[in-house]
């Protein structure tokens, strides 16, 4: 990731350097997310600001070896997301590099679009997740980090402040997502410096087809265990297969036993509901890392007739697949409401995972168990009957218009929603041969989730 300003030797270094030593405490490898700085105005090769260099210094950071350089098409090129201090150097970024469309926020507004919406996913594909979703958040003045001007204290230690603040919420989110492989083996000695967890408790569940162990540990590990086991009722593995991964979880009311613990690769919080949010993203993640290349990965909800006829229905992240599997998945089976998983052969893994809703305070998510919220269980043999791309549009009435989509055109605006779609051994083909064993791809408008209720079994290709 690179992080960007007017200068690179001010704030985006700031960033720059306090997010890079806060994802190593996190137990993050530094291959894993490599984070560097440019500036849209700096001569290569400029030191680092002398006021920038002594906030830097007060928060913990080392500015040594740093060497401005300027932002450039090969630079844009070589990076997955790209961060400026405020929307007018996100608009000027975009103004000389328009390929950089779905790749470039301002931090304030990344940091609030994780908070908001949940793009289960691996990280290099989180940016273009996101960006579809920036139009539904309302930004103002207020949230850009703006330079000083003069040299006013008070204006230097508030920018200071928000710059470490949201950069180290960006480190707390990407930690449930990066992939297992990038852990740090043992750290500083962490396990040696954490109890090992004589109480721990193992919850083992299945992520559609990838046995998952989580191993709760800390003073609220038995609560942890407890509520997994309730919310993800419908994930527990009972077929006695060894795990596959293992996921450890703890729930500390000491920071220090938890940053400890992080940076050993756990996911690790102060509550039960903040660590069952992280584990959401986790476990889902890492189980799609686990099939990378083996089946295709839609970023969808699921629902199933009884027969076993699924219908997937795609759309970006926060706009309204779990509302979609919440509200008809008291009539259909329920299949998933964000990762649906078909074979090549057409068949498809359930994953009834909990429904990740937003809470009252408009931030972190709450885990809704299935069984609570009377989901009907999805059975028989199940396999893909249709997928439809859903467009939500309060002007339509209560009877969705639904429209075919050429299949060239569908391809492409599918492709976006497939996790690890380079992986499969033909890419393209695998999503075109889905489409057409289903009859070709179409395109519901809707304006209300309850609405597509009366749809499903026509979508399905038969009767109720």
């Amino acid at each position: 990731m690179l992080f960007v300003s007017t200068r690179n030797s001010t704030w985006c270094e700031l960033a720059e350097r306090l997010l890079r030593p806060a994802l190593a405490a996190d137990g993050v490898e530094a291959w894993a997310i490599r984070v560097t700085s440019a500036g849209l105005e700096d001569e290569n090769g400029a030191r680092i600001d002398p006021d920038t260099e002594d906030l830097l210094r007060s928060l913990g950071g080392n500015p040594g070896g740093f060497r401005s350089r300027l932002l450039d098409h090969d630079t844009v090129d070589d990076v997955d997301l790209i961060i400026t201090m405020t929307r007018a150097e996100r608009d000027l970024v975009l103004a000389s590099f328009p390929r950089a469309l779905r790749r470039v926020f301002s931090l304030v507004e990344y940091v609030r679009l994780n908070e908001l919406v949940e793009p289960m996913a691996p990280l290099r594909e989180h940016p273009a997740m996101l960006a579809t979703a920036r139009a539904g958040i309302a930004l103002t003045d207020a949230d850009d980090i703006l330079s000083p001007a003069g040299r006013d204290p008070k204006a230097y230690d508030a920018a200071r402040t928000a710059i470490s603040a949201n950069v180290h919420l960006l480190a707390e989110t990407w930690i449930a997502m990066a992939p297992a492989r990038a852990r740090q083996r043992d750290p500083l000695g962490a396990a040696t410096m954490l109890d090992q967890g004589a109480d721990a408790e193992e919850v083992a569940l299945d992520a559609f087809g990838v046995a998952v162990d989580v191993r709760c540990t800390g003073d609220g590990g038995r609560a942890l265990a407890r509520a997994l086991r309730v919310a993800w009722a419908r994930c527990a593995r009972v077929d006695g297969r060894s795990a596959d991964l293992t996921v450890e979880a703890i729930v500390h009311d000491g920071r220090t036993k938890v940053r400890v613990a992080r940076a050993r690769g756990a996911i690790g919080g102060e509550t039960t509901s903040e660590v069952m949010h992280s584990l959401a993203r986790a476990i889902t993640v890492r189980a799609i890392d686990e099939r990378a290349g083996e089946a295709i990965m839609l970023h969808a909800a699921g629902l199933a007739m009884p027969d076993g006829r699924v219908v997937a229905f795609v759309a970006p992240s926060g706009t309204g697949k779990t509302t979609l599997a919440r509200t008809v998945g008291r009539t259909y089976g329920y299949v998933s409401d964000e990762t649906v998983v078909i074979a090549l052969d057409g068949r498809v893994t359930a994953y009834p995972k909990p429904l990740s809703v937003i809470t009252s305070d408009g931030h972190r998510k709450q885990q809704l168990a299935p069984d609570d919220e009377n989901l009907v269980r999805a059975t028989g043999d199940l396999r893909l009957a249709r997928i439809v791309l859903l467009q939500r549009d309060p002007t339509v009435g209560s009877m969705p218009r639904v429209d075919d989509v050429p299949l060239l055109a569908g391809i492409a605006e599918l492709a976006a929603q497939v996790s690890y779609l380079p992986r499969l051994a033909e890419p393209l083909r695998s999503i075109a041969r889905a489409i057409e064993r289903t009859g070709g791809l179409q395109r519901v408008t809707y304006a209300e989730a309850s609405d597509l209720a009366q749809l499903v079994p026509t979508l399905a290709g038969g009767a109720a």
